[in-house]
This record gives C-alpha cells, sequence and structure tokens, in this order.
C-alpha cells in the first residue's frame, strides 16, 4: 500500500479545541479510528482519497513512468495550504478534496498529476473551463481535455484532473498525453455538463470562450469591468461569438432579485467614470459603451440577466430573440 500524507479539512483538524478529552493519547487513537472510518466509507462510494488513488496510473502503466515520492492530499479549506492565493476560485466551484502525486519518467523529468474531486460534475466542468486557455489544443474528445505548453486539463464526471510537466520537450509532452490517458481511462462515468449550457444558441459559439460560473469570482474572469455589480446569482455561463458579441447570462434566485440586479447594474453603466455614452431604454435594457469602445447591454428576463458586450441594439435585439431558458 502507498504512503499517503493526508491534510484532513477543517471537520477534522478543529476537534481538539471543541473537545479537550481528545488531546491525549487516547484522542489521537479516536481521530485515527474516525479517519479510518471515512476512509472505508469513501471505498464504498467511490469519493475522498480511495475514490482519487484509485484513477492514478500505476506504477509500470505507463512505459517510462514511475511515481516519485509520497502521494499528498488536501481537503476543504487546507486547500490553502497548497495553492497559495488561488484556493478561493475551486472553493466558489465546490472544491472537495485533490490529490497530488509526481512521476518521474526518461532524463529524470517529471510530471505531477492534480486530481481534484468536486461537489458534483458541473463544478469540475466550470473548473476545467476556467483553467483551459483559448488556443490549446484538444485531446480525448468530446471537448473533456485540452493540451497547452507543458501542461495538460481534463474533465471527466466529478473530477478534474491536471498535468503539468515543467517544460515543453518532446518527452514530457509524450508522458503528459500517455498519463492522462491512463488516468482519464481509471476515472468511472463521463458526467454531464451543466443544464444551465443551453441557454447559450450553439450557433456562431467560438467553442474554447465558453465558461460556467457559480460567483463572483468566476464571472470577473470574464467580465472584470461589472463583476461586483450584480451580486446574488447563483450560477452563469458566458461565450464569445463569431458575429463579434460576446454574451452572459445571469441567474438569480428570482424575478425581484434579478430586476435589483439589474437596477444596480444600470445604476453603474451611468456612472460617466466609468462608462460612455450611456443609454437607457427604459425597464427592459440598458446601455453603455465601455473603456474599449465596446457597448455593453443589459436586459432582465424574469430570474435570468442577460448581458451583451459588442454590436448594435438591433442586432443585440435580434440575437436575444433566438435564445431562450433551457428547459
Amino acid at each position: 500500500m502507498r504512503s499517503i500524507r493526508v491534510k484532513p479539512g477543517p471537520e477534522l483538524s478543529d476537534v481538539s479545541p471543541e473537545f479537550p478529552e481528545f488531546r491525549g493519547r487516547l484522542g489521537s487513537v479516536l481521530l485515527g479510528l474516525v479517519m479510518v472510518v471515512c476512509f472505508v466509507s469513501s471505498c464504498r462510494t467511490g469519493g475522498g482519497v480511495a475514490g482519487l488513488l484509485k484513477i492514478l496510473p500505476a506504477e509500470g502503466e505507463v512505459a517510462g513512468w514511475r511515481m516519485k515520492g509520497d502521494s499528498q492530499v488536501f481537503a476543504g479549506q487546507d486547500l490553502f495550504t497548497y495553492i497559495d492565493g488561488g484556493a478561493d476560485i475551486y472553493l466558489e466551484y465546490g472544491f472537495r478534496t485533490v490529490l497530488v502525486q509526481d512521476y518521474q519518467g526518461p532524463a529524470g523529468k517529471t510530471i505531477s498529476i492534480e486530481i481534484f474531486e468536486m461537489a458534483n460534475s458541473g463544478a469540475a466542468f466550470g473548473m476545467y473551463a476556467f483553467k483551459k486557455g483559448s488556443k490549446g489544443r484538444e485531446v480525448g474528445g468530446e471537448g473533456r481535455g485540452q493540451m497547452g505548453d507543458y501542461y495538460l486539463n481534463i474533465w471527466k464526471g466529478r473530477f478534474l484532473i491536471t498535468l503539468t510537466g515543467f517544460d515543453s520537450d518532446s518527452e514530457t509532452l509524450i508522458g503528459l498525453e500517455a498519463l492522462a490517458r491512463a488516468a482519464e481511462a481509471r476515472t468511472g462515468g463521463s458526467g454531464d455538463k451543466p443544464r444551465f449550457l443551453k441557454t447559450l444558441s450553439a450557433e456562431f459559439v467560438i467553442k474554447p470562450s465558453l465558461r460556467y460560473f457559480r460567483g463572483p469570482l468566476g464571472l470577473n474572469s470574464v467580465l472584470p469591468a461589472l463583476s461586483r455589480d450584480v451580486p446574488g446569482f447563483e450560477e452563469g455561463v458566458a461565450a464569445d461569438y463569431d458575429t463579434g458579441m460576446s454574451l452572459i447570462v445571469l441567474r438569480y434566485p428570482g424575478q425581484g432579485a434579478c430586476r435589483t440586479a439589474f437596477e444596480r447594474l444600470r445604476t453603474a453603466l451611468s456612472d460617466p467614470a466609468r462608462f460612455y455614452e450611456f443609454q437607457d431604454a427604459g425597464e427592459d435594457m440598458a446601455a453603455a459603451s465601455d473603456a474599449k469602445g465596446k457597448t455593453i447591454y443589459a436586459t432582465p428576463r424574469g430570474d435570468l440577466l442577460w448581458i451583451v458586450r459588442g454590436g448594435s441594439r438591433a442586432a443585440v435585439r435580434s440575437f436575444l430573440s433566438t435564445l431562450r431558458r433551457p428547459q
């Protein structure tokens, strides 16, 4: 059995302050029993540490590549100790656990595999879309993997697998794809993309631009100028179109919350210190130009807030008329 260093989440690390009797030797034994029970439970459900370990390519499974050092596991808030300054976005999407393992290959090359278990397949897809680049090469088919300069991301089910090679030499790139294929083959199921993506018209979409987010950090990656002006949404989607327009759709808990967000956004667009040429079209639409000369249009429809960047008002209205809420 492989050696593994576990970084427990707050539900384990916070036990001692609340229950002083756990601080002694008996507490250590009881805590160990709790971790064993959790491990066994995860074996039965296919999740947790046991489920992540099953995804790791075994010794000798990929020719020329062997495990190097111990595996490490970080759960919950302890992700901050592993990703300095970058954990918030994972937690916003629904992070659970990550398993990290290095592999050594030909000529001393090293590849690191990170297997992130997210709350569900939608959370994993959202994080995958956030991480992948706009110019990477698709691998694996079905839009589930992308190769960058020296890294590779795969999304499958509730798991996001990131492989980093640290250089772009041929041995490293070949190893990235081989280890990725092995890990993907060990990941059960396929998982569905979030149903809310159907809000976006598939026609004319520039596929690498497709994004799904669940909070302000994700939105900030596609609309930094307005991300603080539309709080309270539950999920959102975004995409660029080859017509020159970009679309963002935000879903709110109800029509009232959506209307409140629209009014706040209308106020922001009317601020001459931030935007130019404000246009107020009454209750159904507001628009203004940003610093790059692109016009931003916003309109509420029930519990959905639609934001379009680029194009004329007539073109935007025509474009929005082709879109509908996913059923």
